[in-house]
């Protein structure tokens, strides 16, 4: 009976964690699904935004991303200068504002 029990209880434990992992995986698809719904509605692409970033700050580009921060698209480029400092700016996706700017010291 002790073992009967301790099936069941583990049975119960891993569904728990079962139904845990499905709910989290559905989560990260909605996230997935409502960046890709910006991105295809977004006015400024990927070329506009380096244009963007590089008139803001002369340099190359070298890593560029869009994402979907609190409901604002927008695009991240990280600039090289010509001092080898690395400069990362946010730029609104809808309206090419350079949102933020700052230097990564981090690299």
């Amino acid at each position: 009976m002790k073992h009967f029990s301790k099936t069941i209880i583990s049975t119960l434990i891993g569904t728990g964690l079962l139904g845990s992992a499905i709910i989290a995986q559905a989560g990260s698809n909605d996230k997935k699904e409502t960046e890709v719904i910006s991105f295809t509605e977004s006015s400024i692409t990927i070329d506009k935004a380096l244009e963007i970033a590089l008139t803001t700050v002369p340099g190359k580009a070298k890593a560029v991303e869009f994402d979907n921060e609190h409901g604002k698209s927008v695009w991240e480029v990280e600039v090289v200068d010509s001092n080898k400092l690395i400069h990362e700016l946010e730029i609104d996706a809808a309206s090419g504002k350079v949102l933020k700017q700052k230097l990564d010291y981090k690299d």
